[in-house]
């Protein structure tokens, strides 16, 4: 029986960080008039906001107008550039940091709910006081329908495109195009990574620029990006490690406990979006989400053998006390948002038989992002 390796890479501890298709598919979506919501989205406060140099500031800029271009003509060479202008205006960030007080201070946004529970809104309570502080004072926030059904469908056939342009074997095709282009500018280690996501049934985020342009204007029209912003008090990178396009199929391996921080960094200040585009979780015969439905502000000992950063199932009953562990129901199209401190690994057992689909993006502050890993400009 194998451990559940790539689900959450870093766990194994294997793999430090290195620094430094079919005709049913067409490349041409809803375009902006199809879209009007999208199309009156813009960057622009996120461009003007925030301190940050001149050469930043026009470099983002640039990936306003271009992921503008994209949104209205969603042209595939639009894309490429998009991708490029992302990692360019990410690069290299020495800006100060903006937000002093941190952590931010928010009230319990659930008095009501009780201890144990997860708390749950709808994407019209998507804010920093609702999300933040239910993750301050809970660990986590589900948001119900973050995905509308076509969005979830969008995905999902994005995520099949994708994977049939690669393999483990070819994860570096020779003609590469805006659908699958991997980031070369990386160390092997990275690489050997990059061969184990695909050989689990995922691909980095990163790695497709027309998904990576899609699902980023997905998440900004839900108002995650925003609220992100507002939480950091900086517009928001994401790393090209650790936001990843999934397909896990209902293999029954080991899969570790583990809190993020533990190889991101405990003081990285980190969101992540979670998206089931599978129904899962519950009672679903599909792979799910475990979790321990707690704040807990300290790093747990890593004894649990799957790797470095695992936890092992002692030390999180221990921790969690009376507090029942849980695997949430999710409908496809909703989200956890949670951050580095989340005690939480990929529910599995025998009887699964449907796989699963899902998006992981982790947003994190410029000046305060773990450094061993790639960043670009949301």
């Amino acid at each position: 029986m194998q451990s559940n390796l790539a689900e959450h890479s870093d766990v194994t501890g294997v793999l430090p960080p290195d620094r430094g298709p079919t005709d049913s598919y067409d490349v041409a979506g809803p375009t902006h008039e199809e879209r009007p919501e999208i199309a009156a989205t813009s960057n622009d406060t996120t461009t003007t906001a925030f301190p940050v140099s001149p050469e930043r500031r026009s470099l983002y800029a640039e990936v306003d107008s271009l992921a503008a271009e994209f949104r209205a003509t969603q042209d595939p060479d639009v894309a490429i550039a998009l991708a490029d202008k992302r990692f360019e205006a990410a690069a290299g960030y020495d800006e100060e940091p903006v937000r002093t007080d941190w952590p931010p201070v928010y009230e319990d946004p659930f008095p009501d709910l009780r201890k144990g529970r997860i708390p749950e809104v709808g994407t019209d309570r998507l804010d920093a006081r609702t999300v933040a502080g239910g993750i301050k004072h809970r660990g986590s926030c589900i948001v119900r329908g973050l995905f509308s059904p076509e969005q979830v469908k969008r995905t999902v056939e994005s995520i099949d495109r994708v994977a049939s342009l690669r393999t483990e074997e070819e994860p570096e095709p020779d003609e590469p195009d805006a659908w699958y282009r991997p980031y070369l500018n990386i160390g092997p280690m990275r690489r050997g990574l990059r061969r184990m996501v695909i050989r689990d049934g995922g691909t980095w985020l990163a790695d497709s620029p027309i998904v990576a342009a899609r699902v980023l204007d997905d998440l900004r029209q839900a108002g995650v990006i925003d609220l992100v912003t507002e939480h950091f008090g900086e517009r928001p990178f994401f790393s090209l490690q650790k936001s990843t396009l999934r397909y896990s199929e209902p293999v029954h391996n080991f899969a570790g406990w583990h809190q993020d921080g533990s190889f991101l960094g405990w003081n990285s200040r980190t969101i992540n979006v979670w998206v089931a585009l599978s129904d899962c979780g519950g009672d679903h015969p599909t792979p799910g989400l475990e979790i321990l439905p707690r704040r807990i502000e300290r790093m747990l000992d890593q004894d649990g053998g799957l790797g470095s950063a695992s936890i092992s199932d002692a030390t999180v009953l221990r921790t969690a006390g009376p507090t029942s562990l849980v695997v949430p129901e999710f409908k496809a199209g909703d989200a956890l948002i949670f951050d580095q401190k989340l005690v939480h690994r990929t529910h599995l057992f025998p009887e699964m038989t449907k796989p699963r689909y899902a998006l992981e993006c982790w947003l994190f502050a410029p000046a305060h992002a773990p450094e061993p890993y790639v960043p670009l400009l949301v």
